[in-house]
C-alpha cells in the first residue's frame, strides 16, 4: 500500500508463497482505489471463469462484505461479476480465457484504469502486455482527494514458478534490474499473523519436500529431485529450518578453497542431544571476487558472530590439500590465512582437517546414512542463512565412480572456466567427516558392496 503512494510505481507483483493474503490484497486495494477515485473502473482477473467462481469470488465477497467497504457498494451483479460503488466506480471480475480466445479479442474495447492479475503465472505473458496496453484507457474517472485522476496500474500476485514470471520479473528483481516503476514484494505464510501455528505445522508434516520449499518457503529456485543426487537422503522439510547461532558453543568452520564462483566457508555447531548429536549449520560465507579469499570469509564470520556475541572456541576443517605448499609461494599453504585470521579463537585441538585417505563412494553412504537417520546424528541447516548449501545439495548429482558430477561453466566477464556446483557439498562432507571420522573409519571405510 505504501508503494502505491509512489507516483512512479505502475506495476507490483506480490506474493511468492501460499497464505500470504495475495488475493485479499488485490480485493482490498481495488476497493480502496474505487472508493478514492469516483467513476473509476478496475478489473481483477483469473485465468478462467471457473477459477473466478471457485477461488477469486469467495475472497472478494468476504472482503466486500466488511462494513468499511460494503457501505460504499450499491449493486452486486452475479451474472456480470461486477461491483458498483455509490460514487459510480465499478470493479469487474474478468477471465483471461486464453484457451477460448487466443487472439485476446475479449480485451478489445475493455476500458479500465487498472488490472489485478490474481495468480499471474497462470496467465500468458502476452496477457500482461495486454493489461499494460488497456490500463488507463478509461478516461472518465473523476479526481480523487489528492486532486489527481488515477494513473494506470497493473498489480499481480504469484506463487513461485519456473515460467516467464520468474525470468521477466523475479530474476530481474533479484538482480536489481527491474524496470523503473516495477516492484516485487515477497510474502510468506510466516509473515501472516492470522495463520494458526497448527496449520503451519501441518504443512511441514504433510507437504512434499519440493512443494514445501516452493509454496511455503517461497523459493523460486526450487529444484525437482531426479533421483540421482549425491546426497539423495536430504529432505528439505526435515533438514531445513531456522537454526540459531548458540553463543559460547564451539564452532566448526569448514572450507572449500576454490575461488570461482566463490570462496566457500560453512559454519556449524555440534550439540549433544539424547542418544546422539545435532549438527547445526547456522550460516555460510560464500564470497565472490574480490572478497573470495580465506581471509575475507573468516573476517566476515568474526564481524557477524564474535564481534556481536562474544568470543567462542573455533575448530577448522576442509580440503586436506589446503595443507600442501602452494607452488611458487614457499611455505605458504591455503590454511595459513585461516589460522592467521582466526588466531584469537583457536585452541590446541582446533585443527580438525581430515588427512587420511577416504573414498567418495563410502563417504556418500556414510553421509546419506546420517541424513536418513540411520546414525545417531541429526543435521539442521538454516533456511535463510544457507541458501547456497541447500541448493548445492539438491543440484549435485552422483557420478559413475561414486563421486559427484561438477558442471563446468565459463565466466562471462573473464572467460575463465570453473565448476558451477559441488563447492558447498565438498565443505559439508569435510565438516561431517572431521567430526565423525571415527564412525566413518570403523563402519564405512572398509565397506564392500
Amino acid at each position: 500500500m505504501q508503494l502505491l503512494e509512489k507516483p512512479k510505481v505502475n506495476f507490483i507483483l506480490y506474493g511468492g508463497a501460499i497464505r500470504g493474503a495475495k488475493t485479499i490484497w488485490l480485493a482490498i486495494t481495488f476497493a480502496y482505489l474505487a472508493i478514492f477515485y469516483p467513476n473509476s473502473r478496475w478489473a481483477i482477473m483469473r485465468a478462467d471463469r471457473p477459477k473466478i467462481k471457485n477461488n477469486l469470488l469467495p475472497s472478494v465477497n468476504f472482503v466486500y462484505s466488511q462494513r468499511e467497504i460494503s457501505q460504499h457498494i450499491v449493486d452486486r451483479n452475479r451474472q456480470d461479476l461486477t461491483y458498483t460503488f455509490e460514487n459510480g466506480s465499478v470493479i469487474q471480475l474478468f477471465a483471461e480465457s486464453y484457451t477460448q480466445d487466443k487472439d485476446m479479442t475479449r480485451f478489445h474495447g475493455l476500458e479500465v484504469n487498472g488490472f489485478g492479475c490474481d495468480e499471474l503465472p497462470e496467465f500468458q505473458e502476452q496477457t500482461l502486455d495486454k493489461c499494460f496496453e488497456r490500463a488507463g484507457s478509461w478516461l472518465n474517472a473523476g479526481y480523487g482527494a489528492n486532486g489527481k485522476k488515477p494513473r494506470p496500474l497493473v498489480l499481480g500476485s504469484a506463487n513461485p514458478t519456473k515460467n516467464w514470471v520468474k525470468t521477466r520479473i523475479y530474476d530481474k528483481w533479484k538482480d536489481g534490474c527491474l524496470p523503473e516503476g516495477w516492484e516485487y514484494v515477497q510474502a510468506k505464510v510466516s509473515d501472516n499473523p492470522y495463520v494458526p501455528e497448527s496449520y503451519k505445522l501441518s504443512l511441514k508434516a504433510n507437504m512434499t519436500t519440493i512443494n514445501y520449499q516452493r509454496f511455503v518457503d517461497g523459493d523460486w529456485e526450487w529444484v525437482e529431485s531426479n533421483g540421482h543426487e549425491w546426497l539423495h537422503e536430504f529432505n528439505y522439510t526435515q533438514h531445513v529450518r531456522k537454526v540459531a547461532y548458540m553463543p559460547g558453543l564451539p564452532t566448526y568452520l569448514t572450507f572449500d578453497f576454490n575461488v570461482l564462483p566463490y570462496m566457500t566457508m560453512l559454519c556449524f555447531q555440534v550439540e549433544e542431544i539424547a542418544g546422539g548429536y545435532r549438527v547445526r549449520f547456522y550460516d555460510e560465507f560464500c564470497l565472490e571476487h574480490p572478497r573470495n579469499t580465506a581471509e575475507d570469509v573468516c573476517k566476515a564470520w568474526i564481524q557477524k558472530y564474535p564481534k556481536v556475541y562474544g568470543s567462542a572456541p573455533v575448530s577448522y576443517c576442509g580440503d586436506a590439500s589446503g595443507e600442501n605448499r602452494i607452488p611458487g609461494f614457499g611455505e605458504r599453504k591455503a590454511f595459513n590465512p585461516v589460522r592467521e585470521t582466526l588466531k584469537p579463537f583457536l585452541h590446541s585441538s582446533s585443527n580438525r582437517v581430515y588427512k587420511k585417505q577416504f573414498f567418495n563412494e563410502f563417504l556418500r553412504k556414510f553421509l546419506n546414512d546420517i541424513l536418513s537417520g540411520h546414525l545417531p546424528v541429526e543435521v539442521w541447516i538454516d533456511e535463510t542463512n544457507c541458501p547456497k548449501l541447500i541448493k548445492d545439495i539438491q543440484e549435485t548429482l552422483e557420478s559413475q565412480s561414486g563421486g559427484f558430477t561438477k558442471e563446468k561453466v565459463v565466466q562471462e566477464k573473464t572467460g575463465l572456466k570453473y565448476e558451477k556446483n559441488g563447492h558447498c557439498v565438498d565443505a559439508f562432507k569435510y565438516g561431517l567427516l572431521s567430526v565423525f571420522s571415527k564412525t566413518y573409519e570403523e563402519k564405512y571405510h572398509k565397506v564392500q558392496y
